[in-house]
Order: C-alpha cells, then sequence, then structure tokens
C-alpha cells in the first residue's frame, strides 16, 4: 500500500464503492472483471456500509447465483486474509508511511566502547577546492566528533617520499601509506574514502564492520562487478605493505586506457588472493586484456576477467581479506536508488554540492522504479538525507540533532528487494559482458 491508496481510503468512498457498483449494475463482471472483485475484497472491510447497500442490490436483482458466488468469496477472505488484526496493520502501515513523508529527528548517541581507535582519512590533490563537498564533509565531521574517530582530511604533499607518483589516485595510496607508517599508532583501523562521501546514519559505528580474522577490507560497487577504491585497513605489517603495493602499482601501468588505481587494484587482487594466476591461463589473459585496453569497456573485461579467476568468495581469512557484498559495505552510491534511502544505510557516496537538487527529485511510490539506470550516475538530480547543517560542537557534546527529510526514506525490506534484484542483474550483465567482449583478446 502507498500513500495513494492512503489518500483514497481517506477521501474517495465513491472510488471504494466501484467494483460493486460496477457488479451490481452487471453481474457478469464478477466473471468477465476479476480485478474488480479483488479491489472489492481488499476494500470491502473499509466501507462495510457501502457493500452491505451493494449487496441488497444485487439480492432485489434477484442474481442469486451471483450473491452466493460474492458470499462465499468474501467469507474466504474474512477468514484467511482480511482479519481484524490484518486490517488494523494494514491501516497502522498506511499512516506509518504518510508519516515518513514527514521530516523527523535522530538523536545520536556516541559510542560507548572507544577501546578501539579509529581514523577516518581523506585525501586531497594539493589545491583542491573543497567547498562542493561541504554537505558530505559536514556530516563527516559530526559523525567523527560524536564518536571520538580520528578525522583527518589532508592534502596528498604532505610527504616527501610520495613526490615520485605523477598520478593523483595512486599518490593518495602513498599518502596513507607514509601516514600509517610514520605516524598513527600500531594496530589503528583506518577507513579511507573520498570527500564525496557523507553519513546519514550516525548511530552505526565503523566497528560494526571489523571483525578479528580480517585486516584489510574492500566493498563491492552496484554500478558494475568492481571494488570500490575505498577501503577499511588495519595499521600492521600486513596493511601497510597492502596498502604500498597497491600505490607502486603506478610504476607496472601498460601503455592503454588502464583506469588507472581502480583499473591496477583489480590485476593486484587477483594476483594478491590467487598468487598462481600470473601463470596461469586465465590470470595472463586478464593482464593481456589489461595492456590492450582501449575504453572502458575493456577494463570493464579486465575487472570481469579477474572476478572469474578469483571466484565468487568474499572472505578470504588465509590473506585476512574481506570483500564486502553488494550493498553490505559501508557506503553506496546515492544515485543508486536515485537518493532514496533506508535506515540500514551507512554512507552515501557522490554526495557532490552542485548535483544537490532535492526539490527535483520525486518520490517514487513503485519500488522498481527506483532501480537505476546507467545515465542516473550523471544526469539525476540528488537528495542527501541529512536536511540541516550539523553543528560540530554539539555533535561532539552529544547534543546535536540530525534532522532527517522523510520524502525519499523507504523500508528496510525494499531496500534489500530491490538491491537483490541488482544484484542478479549485474551478475547477469558482468557474464554477458565476458562472452560478448572477452572473445576479442582470446587467441
Amino acid at each position: 500500500a502507498d500513500i495513494a491508496h492512503l489518500n483514497i481510503l481517506r477521501n474517495n468512498r465513491e472510488t471504494l464503492n466501484y467494483p460493486f457498483s460496477r457488479i451490481s449494475r452487471n453481474p457478469r463482471a464478477i466473471f468477465t472483471s476479476p480485478a474488480s472483485v479483488r479491489m472489492a475484497l481488499g476494500r470491502i472491510f473499509f466501507n462495510p456500509k457501502g457493500t452491505a447497500e451493494h449487496m441488497k442490490s444485487i439480492i432485489r436483482a434477484k442474481n442469486y447465483v451471483i450473491c452466493a458466488a460474492l458470499v462465499t468469496v468474501f467469507v474466504v477472505g474474512m477468514m484467511s486474509y482480511f482479519s481484524k488484526k490484518h486490517i488494523e496493520t494494514v491501516r497502522a502501515d498506511l499512516l506509518k508511511e504518510a508519516l515518513k513523508q514527514k521530516p523527523f529527528n535522530v538523536t545520536a548517541m556516541g559510542r560507548s566502547n572507544t577501546s578501539m581507535e579509529i581514523a577516518i582519512l581523506i585525501v586531497v590533490a594539493e589545491g583542491s577546492d573543497l567547498s562542493n563537498y561541504q554537505t558530505a564533509l559536514n556530516s563527516i565531521e559530526c559523525y567523527s566528533a560524536l564518536h571520538g574517530y580520528q578525522l583527518l582530511i589532508q592534502s596528498d604533499n604532505r610527504f616527501e617520499e610520495c613526490s615520485k607518483h605523477q598520478d593523483k589516485f595512486f599518490r593518495r595510496h602513498c599518502h596513507t601509506h607514509q601516514l600509517m607508517q610514520k605516524e598513527l599508532s600500531e594496530d589503528v583501523y583506518v577507513l579511507f574514502i573520498d570527500a564525496d562521501v557523507g553519513v546519514i546514519n550516525p548511530n552505526k559505528l565503523i566497528e560494526e564492520f571489523i571483525e578479528p580474522d580480517f585486516d584489510i577490507y574492500l566493498y563491492n560497487r552496484f554500478y558494475n562487478w568492481e571494488y570500490a577504491a575505498q577501503y577499511l585497513v588495519k595499521n600492521n605489517e600486513r596493511g601497510r605493505n597492502w596498502i604500498k603495493t597497491w600505490a607502486n602499482m603506478e610504476f607496472k601501468l601498460p601503455n592503454s586506457a588502464h583506469g588507472t588505481d581502480n583499473g591496477a587494484l583489480h590485476i593486484m587482487m587477483m594476483n594478491y588472493i590467487v598468487p598462481e594466476s600470473s601463470n596461469s591461463r586465465m590470470g595472463r589473459l586478464c593482464q593481456y586484456i589489461w595492456e590492450q585496453s582501449k575504453d572502458t569497456a575493456d577494463v570493464f573485461t579486465m575487472q570481469a576477467c579477474t572476478r572469474m579467476v578469483i571466484g565468487e568468495r568474499n572472505e578470504f581469512p588465509e590473506h585476512h581479506l574481506k570483500i564486502f557484498a553488494k550493498g553490505t559495505g559501508w557506503a553506496r552510491d546515492s544515485w543508486l536508488l536515485k537518493s532514496h534511502w533506508s535506515d540500514d544505510d551507512f554512507m552515501l557516496h557522490s554526495i557532490k554540492d552542485e548535483r544537490l537538487r532535492p526539490n527535483e527529485v520525486p518520490a517514487e511510490i513503485h519500488g522498481d522504479n527506483l532501480i537505476f539506470r546507467k545515465q542516473d550516475k550523471y544526469e539525476y538530480p540528488l537528495a542527501f538525507p541529512v536536511i540541516k547543517k550539523l553543528n560540530i560542537t554539539e555533535c561532539k557534546s552529544g547534543k546535536e540533532i540530525w534532522t532527517m527529510d522523510g520524502r525519499l526514506r523507504i523500508s528496510n525490506s525494499l531496500r534489500s528487494n530491490l538491491f537483490r534484484q541488482m544484484t542478479r542483474i549485474k551478475i547477469k550483465e558482468q557474464y554477458l559482458h565476458i562472452g560478448k567482449y572477452m572473445t576479442h583478446f582470446v587467441n
């Protein structure tokens, strides 16, 4: 049920009566229009007086067979589905959906156990203008202050050792490695995110994504079958070596459309998780595709190839590595559900102020309409759920209230269902992509 149905239930008794009016005027409609009967079944209990009047009309017309059929259907419906308890639940759900349309406040509670030291790191290119990221950064600053996480927003020119990197994306990873090696305490967890990532659920903790058996964490994106170039890593020898290896992939880039650090990440992960792949036919094929890549489609083909070598596993305890499945990581792209969100979301990516036009984002009633199209990544206007600028001083004291825009809020179950649909779509696209493009590279 949606808000449109709620308005019908409240304001339009004639619409409620319509199926019965149609049947009383034309008894054959019960056979020729099952949709009318279904609608009648669904609404008889919201307007019992009107229903009784229409039943009397059918009896007066001496359509006893039709009357008996209707009575049987209605009685069975009453017993099996439309119980009083169910109707009250439906009404409560409708009212709840209506209330979700309004802004509401969230009281954010600081973490009670601060024993785990966590730093949130954002590395930006020297001279970057951060004015386009103020909304996202404001939420990150408040969230960090609330929970006592160390927030580091740093320029990528701090460490001389990273000046050898010409590609700004690889230079960021070099920066992370130097910071972990020189300034951060041993065993601190570092959450590396982009500047356009914002928090929308301040009561969710980063610790919820950390497990004793893993030191390195990535997550799968929904847009295709790639890993996001954002990570959570423990500051120990294993974590530092992993970051350093990724940064140094810049010096192994082929002379092709290589996809910079994200393209290199997939080749690196294939060799990291399956070291023997460098000597396997599939592993050499993935490397060859990367070396011959001419466009984004070829990069996607290489990524799909590496995923075939690695397999469908998400946990690699032998490497202390975990890759979160689609929709289960700490962040996702905001345009993925056309700016709609649920309480299960934590962080949203792609929050750039120049694209935030909440008044242009329609609230979709039907869930299937929320599944993104490729053009939504760049063309669709965006909205950020936190609608009031947060006071960092109040955040630190735990007094700040997060005012949320409920207009685009969806249920957790709808979010999960949409993600399952999208996962199936992307898996299918992945295999179709492999079949279409990989044969171009096979001798």
